[in-house]
This record gives C-alpha cells, sequence and structure tokens, in this order.
C-alpha cells in the first residue's frame, strides 16, 4: 500500500512600519499639510456613499489612495526629516481574527482602522492585546491592497499630537477609545534600537504599515 505524501503549508503574516516626519515650519509646509487632511475627510465622504455597493467602494478606496499618496510623497519630497522603517509579525489576535473570518465568523470586520501611538516600553510579543501605555489614536487615513500585499496609512498633523513615542499598533473595529478594537500588530521600543521617536508641534509623523501574506 502507497503512503501519500503531503507537504503542510501555513501563512505567514509580516508587517512593515515606515515612519516618516516632516518639519512644518513654513507657510508652503502648512498649506501641504492642510491639503492632505483635505484629501483624507474627502476620501472618507465618498467612501462612505459606496458603502452600499463594495465594488463601487474598493474602487473609490483606490482612487483616494492614488490622491493620497501623491500628497504625502510630495510632502515628504520637500519636508521629510527623518525617516525609519521597522518589521515585526502580525500579532495571535490578528492571525485568529483572519481565521475567524475565513470560516465564516463575522464577529469582526478584519478592517483596521485605528492607529495607536503609545509610551510603553515592552517589546512586541505574538500574545499583545493592546498598547502597553496608549496616549493618541487616529483614523486611518486610507487604504489599499495589491496583490498578497494590505496597506494602511495614517497622517497626523503637526498640532493634534506630540510626544516621546515607543510604541505603535493598529486595531480592527476601534473606536476612538483608547485600546478599542482588536490589535492587529503592534511595535516596541526595545523591537529596534531607533525607537522611540519624538514628535513636536512643528511635526508631522506619517505612519505607514504593509502586511505581507506569503506561504510558509
Amino acid at each position: 500500500m502507497k503512503t501519500l505524501q503531503t507537504r503542510k503549508e501555513g501563512v505567514l503574516a509580516e508587517g512593515e512600519y515606515t515612519l516618516s516626519k516632516c518639519q512644518v515650519d513654513s507657510r508652503g509646509a502648512s498649506r501641504a499639510m492642510a491639503e492632505i487632511e483635505e484629501i483624507v475627510a474627502w476620501g472618507r465622504d465618498i467612501v462612505a456613499k459606496a458603502s452600499h455597493d463594495p465594488i463601487l467602494k474598493m474602487k473609490n478606496m483606490q482612487i483616494v489612495w492614488s490622491e493620497y499618496r501623491r500628497a504625502i510623497q510630495d510632502f515628504h519630497r520637500l519636508y521629510l526629516t527623518h525617516q525609519l522603517v521597522l518589521h515585526n509579525k502580525v500579532v495571535d489576535r490578528g492571525t485568529e481574527m483572519l481565521a475567524r473570518i475565513i470560516s465564516g465568523d463575522v464577529t469582526y470586520t478584519g478592517i483596521i482602522n485605528y492607529c495607536a501611538l503609545g509610551t510603553g516600553t515592552a517589546a512586541g510579543a505574538a500574545g499583545d492585546t493592546q498598547l502597553g501605555t496608549e496616549v493618541f489614536r487616529k483614523l486611518k487615513s486610507s487604504g489599499t491592497y495589491s496583490s498578497n500585499q494590505a496597506f494602511v496609512s495614517t497622517f497626523f498633523t503637526a498640532t493634534e499630537t506630540t510626544g516621546t513615542y515607543g510604541e505603535v499598533g493598529h486595531f480592527v473595529d476601534g473606536t476612538g477609545t483608547a485600546n478599542s478594537g482588536r490589535l492587529f500588530s503592534r511595535i516596541g521600543d526595545p523591537d529596534t534600537t531607533e525607537l522611540s521617536v519624538t514628535k513636536s508641534s512643528l511635526e508631522t509623523l506619517t505612519i505607514d504599515y504593509k502586511a505581507t501574506f506569503t506561504a510558509a
């Protein structure tokens, strides 16, 4: 009798954070910052209006992403002062949520909607369920996907938050309340020597997050 040989397969979920700081100490920089926020507001509006039609909603999301990225890239080209790229793994709660969605469980939408900043000092761990010490969060500015990658970007303006941040996290189905929603990904100070990041009232902070799903 032949024994069938099978190959075990899995899915590896990896995250990449790009943190970009820009100096906003001129009229030109202030105008460019305001333009980005206008694009974000416009984007949320047209995506919300298409909520009844999933195909139109996705098409609008891609249009918004294109406009948003154009504005962000122009802004960074002119005013970028510091940028760092960090890598991490998706936390257990994130991968469990994906498994539930695939199985038909509709408890969670699977949509990352908030990016949060914190001052916690612990390294990122698979069992994380929230930030160590969350101090500020914001609705994502835009998002899209390409092939096996998801992209989420959040633009923090110069004046809406200031401080030294040692951790960053992304939440699914969050609200404006700290620690709400389901943590999908987190990175902390001990994970890299390039954290913490200090942001002043004359600096913006863009956090671009890329999640890549590959066969393991």
